[in-house]
């Protein structure tokens, strides 16, 4: 591989850098070495993942050709959870469906989980997507692109609903409702988004009021509640206090903020709470630091520019992002590849425009 690929570094560069060095040093103090090393591991290849994506695309065609890649594969992913959800079956071995996600109440098949462990893992990849799908919808001028998108964007919609994830509806509602506002779409969809904003509302403080086809989404006694939350957000605030600079170790935050929650399951539920309790303020300054910096890059990208279509995909890109974020406030998802790759695929579009209003890059018609 030619070495001028990874010579390209950017704002991210640095903050990504030390976020993945802070869980090499949480690495040396992980009680469950195993399960730390595969979560070090899988943040040192999405941090080279983040640096390819950077330094290939190398312009617009190469960026949107790379989206319409992903929004395929994540449409085609959803289909095959919808198909899971009338099979009643995870089309897997039984392990993959430990979580939780069958059988809850004598009723087949809940909350699909596609390819992933659990049904929240699943509806990431729809936080993230879904944005992009508007964005890529909203620039499109011929009719049968925008059918194929309406297509694919129902599809996952669909998909992300079996999920029951409701953090994931909020995130997603969040993400559009953004997109709406920055773009200064019609009065009308904004109040469309208001009352779904509602909706989603409702159902998340209480799904037994909405039903998904025949099966009743869950009950409200398999959840981990909001109280729970806010009390492994109080232990890990605690448990902060006692390593505050590097943290406790590398994937310990489960074993050591279990005690805090009776029916916690595996994880922190809350990335902010993670990194901080993990790897400290080694961690967790880089790691708010990352959608700051995001953010700034991606508005100074959308001030430069004054092509419609490239602003709406950054609106699109900072809105999945930042979807991506509400969601982590209520599920833990560090190890998660695909915002790693948006996060690259963001910096090099901004970077494109960048250059091109230096001079260095002509236009591209679509």
């Amino acid at each position: 591989m030619r070495k001028n690929i990874f010579i390209k570094k950017t704002e991210l560069f640095l903050p990504l850098l030390v976020f993945v060095f802070a869980h090499i040093v949480g690495l040396f103090r992980a009680s469950d070495v195993g399960y730390a090393l595969e979560r070090v591991i899988s943040i040192v290849i999405y941090f080279i993942l983040y640096i390819l994506v950077v330094n290939l695309v190398k312009d617009e065609k190469t960026g949107k050709r790379m989206f319409v890649v992903l929004m395929l594969v994540t449409s085609g992913l959803a289909v095959f959870g919808i198909v899971q959800y009338f099979r009643g079956e995870t089309l897997f071995s039984p392990d993959m469906g430990k979580f939780g996600s069958f059988d809850i109440a004598g009723q087949p098949v809940i909350r699909v989980i596609g390819v992933f462990r659990n049904p929240n893992a699943f509806a990431y990849t729809y936080v993230l997507v879904i944005p992009l799908t508007v964005g890529f919808f909203l620039i499109q001028k011929k009719r049968l692109y925008q059918c194929v998108l309406l297509a694919l964007l129902g599809i996952c919609t669909i998909c992300l609903l079996l999920t029951f994830s409701r953090s994931a509806f909020l995130a997603v509602w969040i993400s559009l409702f953004f997109i709406l506002a920055v773009l200064k779409r019609s009065q009308k969809a904004m109040i469309a988004m208001g009352f779904l904003g509602i909706s989603i509302l409702l159902y998340a403080v209480s799904p037994d009021l909405f039903h998904i086809l025949q099966f009743r989404v869950t009950s409200t006694s398999f959840d981990i509640s909001i109280q729970e939350r806010m009390a492994l957000i109080g232990g890990g605030i605690e448990t902060f206090s006692i390593n505050p600079l590097i943290g406790s170790g590398t994937g310990n935050a489960p074993m050591i903020l279990g005690k805090y929650a009776y029916r916690f399951i595996r994880e922190a539920h809350n990335n902010l709470i993670v990194v901080l309790v993990e790897t400290g303020l080694l961690g967790f300054v880089p790691f708010i630091l990352i959608f700051i910096i995001f953010t700034k890059k991606m508005l100074h990208a959308m001030s430069k520019t004054s092509d419609r279509d490239s602003k709406i995909i950054l609106v699109a890109i900072l809105s999945s992002i930042w979807g991506y974020f509400i969601n982590g406030l209520f599920h833990t998802s560090i190890a998660y590849g695909l915002w790693w790759f948006i996060l690259g695929s963001g910096i090099a579009a901004a970077d494109i425009i960048e250059r091109y209003n230096q001079g260095n890059l002509t236009p591209l018609k679509q």
